[in-house]
């Protein structure tokens, strides 16, 4: 199983266990089937208009993120609202800024919540917790996006 998928299971189950919100998800597949339940994606259909938040474990080049993005235009015109990531390489992207911050351009308007971030010689430190990650995991209340 994907790790991507299991943050989601994990934080769909959280969500309904910690807050009563019983929110769908779903995730792509690495080929697209003709048989059974078909389709590039597995679990929840997207419809248009619905938001939706991406879930990924490691942003490096960012190129997973891409490619849900580009999977969502052709599966139904949603709004893509956050992006959560478990640890942020913190790689420099194609321009002058990371690779995170590439990623979802302004005009999404999405927030990024990157938890741990590991830049050139941060592994051997244990990383950097981000503040924005601790003032969205809020132990008082559901989570803010």
């Amino acid at each position: 199983m994907p790790p991507s998928l299991e943050l989601a299971v994990s934080a769909a189950a959280s969500l309904y266990r910690n807050y009563g919100r019983d929110l769908p998800y779903c995730f792509n597949r690495k080929e697209v089937k003709d048989h059974g339940e078909g389709g590039s994606m597995v679990g929840y259909k997207p419809q248009d208009g619905d938001d939706v938040a991406i879930i990924e474990d490691v942003v490096t080049a960012g190129t997973a993120v891409r490619e849900s993005i580009e999977l969502f235009k052709h599966v139904a015109n949603v709004n893509i609202k956050a992006l959560f990531v478990s640890v942020d390489r913190m790689e420099r992207g194609t321009r002058e800024c990371s690779t995170l911050d590439e990623l979802l351009p302004h005009r999404h308007r999405a927030q990024k919540f990157p938890v741990l971030r590991f830049g050139e010689g941060d592994w051997a430190s244990g990383g950097n917790w981000c503040p924005r990650s601790r003032d969205y995991f809020d132990p008082e209340g559901p989570p803010r996006f």
